[in-house]
């Protein structure tokens, strides 16, 4: 990528020779005759975003091993037939070699001594005036928070790891840190050190609005180049079990809005809205939407697929109200090296959906009875499908290699999608549901606040105080009245309403209503399922409420989710929470009983009962 790493040309050729090295010899392509001193290199804000710039460039590297550890290891890809052993060992998780390159924790720990000598300098440009208060707390942020995420990576993968917050000059002295002084933590031990460092810095937690580092690059905005620090702490919350807190946060990034795009940017921007069905045939239009053309809902031959662009189209208003951070390689600088791992006509075709998955989405139910949901395969007469196309007799994963085109072969454009609206449906509906808030979470999943609230007949018609808007009920959705006593005699009702962040507002009135011509910030969202036109998930009374939707959640988290890095640390973050091996286990299993390999599935599971087994053995020499 261009924009990234040819402005961050000198700033890669000072780690090469100082203190930070990189993780691919080839990526400099630069004789370092003119060799910056640190000195010479940091003088001032701009070389400081030149550092920053060269850290994101360094990860996108990282971007088919990050991909290949959290989906091939879970449920939701498979190898191919063409896969190597490398790819298959993790696959089964079975024994895995010291030559496996999947397994190596060198690239992200040269990455994150990078972010140390960055940190570094940024505190001695500080300290020397070389950067204010106002440049230096959004940029320390960032480059802290880039590697604490890197050390969530890597524990969630190997179990326990060094955790070494400063520079050092080589390999050799990385590892001798690594097996001497630096603390060794597990996972409950790193999520809490890393919330305790972030705290104890008091590190500025919102997006950049210098325009120094907020802008298009080469045909690339900035915007969400850069790690959400809000929602990055979010997650660690959600980890620690700090559930309100956790969905705090996550409400205050579905409730933040860049503005600028449109008068209904504030409603649209990361809340799954509605599309305009008198334009259904209009891409521009479809918010990434997927049903049927208008008054054709029960005509299989009028399905209208929008819901895979997200990973095509790049810098309107849609793909802003989609994606919080994602990285794009440029087809002419930085091709995207996930053609080789996905692509059947241009590539080697190693990895594919699993069958499991495969046969998971075929059963959801849509809204008008027919099976089927619009992010596996249901292709349009645009030519979109999902999440996977059918190649012959070869389901092909196309969420990564969308933007080819073949009038022009030699290109490989792509991108590295990270975080996006609709996981943060996700997330927030497991805190809240965790913090006790079932029904509400059940909406986030379902169809969205509005069609969750509807309001109340304990109220007049016209009196939409209460309609749209979330208040107290059961688990079930039942609403919870507080009743006003006169002489002992119940005379009035109320609902009441929930405190934040459960708190959503959806209410949409006209004229005649009260308030009069009212938009609250939710009246467009129609949450995670309805969006893709699937019928709601209810709760059986026999079961309990909170673990059933938490199990629903997950599953749906898969289906909207796949392959886009997400669903290892699902799988193991409510494992861990349960204390159960067996939800882990059971669901990596399948994947080999939907494949057809019984004897393989009960070995896994066998193999996964044991959480040692989940962790990857650790080797930094």
């Amino acid at each position: 990528m261009k924009n990234i790493k040819t402005i961050s040309a000198g700033f890669l050729v000072l780690f090469s020779v100082l203190g930070g090295f990189t993780a691919c010899s080839d990526m400099l392509n630069t004789e370092p005759v003119d060799v910056l001193t640190e000195d010479e290199f940091y003088r001032d804000k701009f070389d400081a975003d030149a550092a920053i710039r060269g850290l994101y460039g360094q990860l996108m590297d990282l971007g088919p091993q990050f991909v290949v550890l959290n989906e091939l290891r879970a449920d939701l890809m498979d190898v191919s037939a063409n896969a190597d052993h490398n790819l298959r060992q993790l696959s089964e998780h079975g024994a895995v070699g010291e030559e496996n390159p999947w397994v190596d924790p060198k690239p992200f720990y040269l990455l994150i001594n990078n972010c140390n000598s960055v940190i570094s300098n940024f505190d001695r440009m500080l300290e020397e005036l070389k950067l204010d208060e106002t440049a230096y707390l959004p940029r320390i942020a960032d480059v802290m928070v880039l590697r604490s995420w890197l050390y969530y990576q890597l524990v969630l993968h190997f179990g326990e790891v060094p955790y070494i917050t400063k520079p050092v000059e080589t390999i050799d002295d990385l590892d001798a840190l690594a097996a001497g002084d630096a603390p060794v933590l597990g996972v409950g031990e790193m999520m809490s050190q890393l919330l305790t460092d972030l705290a104890e810095r008091e590190i500025s937690l919102g997006i950049y609005t210098d325009e120094s580092l907020y802008g298009p690059i080469d045909g690339f905005h900035t915007r969400t180049m850069f790690i959400d620090k809000l929602l990055f702490v979010a997650d660690l919350y959600l980890w620690q079990g700090q559930y309100t807190q956790a969905a705090s946060l996550y409400q205050a990034v579905l409730e933040r809005s860049h503005g600028g795009y449109s008068r209904y940017s504030e409603f649209d921007q990361y809340k799954l809205p509605f599309r305009d069905n008198s334009r259904s045939e209009d891409p521009s239009s479809s918010k990434y939407n997927s049903g049927y053309l208008r008054y054709f809902d029960q005509d299989l031959n009028s399905v209208v697929n929008f819901w895979p662009l997200m990973f095509k189209d790049y810098g309107d208003a849609n793909y802003y109200g989609e994606w919080i951070w994602i990285l794009n390689y440029h087809a002419d600088y930085e091709p995207s090296p996930f053609y080789d791992l996905f692509s059947l006509q241009n590539g080697e075709y190693k990895l594919r959906p699993s069958e499991a998955i495969i046969a998971d989405w075929n059963v959801q139910e849509q809204a008008n009875g027919f099976l089927g949901d619009f992010r596996g395969n249901m292709p349009d007469a645009f030519g979109n499908s999902g999440s996977y196309r059918m190649e012959g007799s070869q389901p092909v994963i196309t969420k990564f290699i969308n933007e080819f085109d073949e009038l022009n072969p030699a290109e490989r454009p792509g991108r590295l999608p990270l975080w996006r609206a609709a996981g943060v449906h996700l997330r927030y509906a497991e805190a809240a549901n965790r913090a006790g808030q079932t029904y509400l979470a059940s909406a986030f999943l379902n169809n969205g606040v509005r069609a969750a609230y509807p309001g109340s007949s304990m109220h007049a018609d016209n009196d939409y105080t209460y309609r749209n808007i979330s208040y107290e009920t059961d688990a079930w959705g039942n609403i919870v009245y507080e009743y006003v006593e006169e002489n002992g005699v119940k005379v009035d009702s109320s609902m009441t309403l929930l405190p934040a962040p459960f708190d959503f507002d959806a209410r949409q009135t006209s004229d005649g209503d009260i308030p009069s011509i009212y938009r609250g910030l939710w009246h467009r969202g129609i949450g995670v399922r309805g969006r893709v036109s699937l019928s709601p998930i209810s709760i059986p009374a026999d079961v309990d409420p909170m673990l059933y939707l938490e199990d629903q959640i997950i599953a749906e988290s898969g289906r909207e989710l796949a392959f886009e890095g997400q669903r290892w640390g699902d799988l193991v973050r409510v494992a861990i929470r349960r204390g159960d091996a067996s939800f882990l286990a059971d669901r990596i299993a399948a994947k080999y009983e939907a494949a057809g390999d019984p004897a393989k599935a009960e070995a896994v599971r066998t193999r996964l009962m044991n959480p040692d087994n989940w962790f990857l053995p650790f080797d930094l020499k």
